[in-house]
């Protein structure tokens, strides 16, 4: 979980830029600027910049810096969550519940378009891209809905898979270190043996423990390959 000390450096650091009448793609100021303006460590600013790389509002350029990547109105206000942040929350509450009904009432075909959204996930995870993760998991929790035959359910969950909501992750779709996501695939893979296998109560679990791991990745900053090299630079 992010610390609030950084969500508010990283608040300072964005208003700073607007004052400064910087745009998507203009550079930021070095990270030595940064710490002197904002009366802070270094250190502070660079966990400040890492919690903004997460948010997908700005990127880390090796031997070049950290440069705008969302447009203005797209930013997080007073170190909100990001969008899909939000939106991966929101999935944990209904997830278990929508798993453990499916288990008993799955058929063929439904658990051929919920292998389609499986690997869809893992085709994203190769490719590094969190966005399309994103949308191959709530495909497959959309699919789980259908199952349930509640049309308010349904609803809610293709509320959340809605592109305008997880806009701001886009610019974030190349930002999963190696590894990071491995152990919310696994569960997930867990989940569909379960379905498979006709098993709700081990559904609910891998399904709360899939789209938990997927939600603390989100949660927590992250440092794009060649930030620290590049902070330097920029410093």
């Amino acid at each position: 979980m992010q610390h609030p000390q950084h969500n508010t450096l990283s608040q300072q650091i964005l208003d700073f830029t607007r004052r400064l009448g910087l745009t998507g793609g203009a550079r930021l100021p070095s990270e030595r600027r940064l710490a002197q303006r904002l009366e802070c460590s270094r250190n502070s600013v660079r966990e400040a910049l890492c919690a903004l790389v997460a948010q997908g509002v700005i990127e880390v350029r090796p031997r070049s810096g950290a440069y705008l990547r969302a447009a203005p109105a797209s930013w997080p206000k007073d170190g909100q969550p990001s969008a899909l942040s939000v939106a991966a929350e929101a999935l944990c509450v209904v997830a278990p519940m929508l798993a453990a009904f499916s288990c008993t009432q799955c058929g063929e075909r439904e658990l051929a378009r919920l292998e389609a959204s499986t690997m869809q996930m893992g085709q994203a995870l190769v490719d590094k891209n969190i966005l399309n993760v994103w949308l191959g998991l709530s495909a497959f929790y959309r699919e789980l809905a259908v199952i349930c035959g509640n049309p308010l359910v349904l609803r809610f969950v293709e509320e959340l898979a809605d592109p305008e909501r997880t806009r701001v992750a886009d610019g974030n779709a190349s930002a999963i270190p190696d590894g990071e996501l491995q152990p919310f695939f696994s569960a997930h893979i867990e989940l569909l043996q379960a379905v498979r296998s006709g098993d709700a109560e081990a559904g609910a679990a891998q399904a709360a423990n899939s789209t938990g791991a997927f939600k603390r990745f989100l949660a927590r900053p992250q440092t794009l390959p060649g930030a620290d090299e590049a902070a330097r630079q920029a410093g």
